[in-house]
């Protein structure tokens, strides 16, 4: 997200796996990214960007269960990891690998590809 009214420029929120719109989180870091409130080091706090205070303390970048936690406190929606798996994307995702449109068993859990001595993915030849 970029933006050139705000004293940061770009942000970015990585390795998410349950927010809903990462987008959206990465556009509250830019609006929210400046308010340091208590939990900035020179105001007696940590300093640490999921602090409370509801702001990033000026990071650009967070990821993982720190970018998510903060995007809960914000008010963002959070969805179980199946929300972002769908079986058209699985077979475009199949077909990619020349596996074909097979092995993908119902509620989108796939089916056990193991070889005859126990390998995954192993191709036969």
């Amino acid at each position: 997200m970029t933006t050139h009214s705000y004293h940061k420029r770009a942000c970015a929120a990585t390795l998410l796996t349950h927010t809903k719109n990462p987008i959206l989180l990465a556009k509250e870091m830019l609006l929210r990214g400046n308010t340091d409130g208590a939990s900035a080091p020179n105001n007696g706090g940590s300093g640490d960007p999921s602090g409370g205070s509801g702001g990033a303390q000026g990071h650009c970048v967070l990821s993982g269960p720190t970018a998510e936690k903060l995007g809960k406190e914000w008010g963002l929606e959070m969805v179980d990891q199946k929300y972002f798996w769908t079986r058209k994307r699985w077979e475009q995702h199949r077909r990619g690998l020349g596996k074909g449109e097979h092995n993908v068993q119902s509620g989108g859990e796939v089916a056990d590809e193991r070889d005859e001595a126990g390998f995954w993915g192993a191709e036969k030849g």
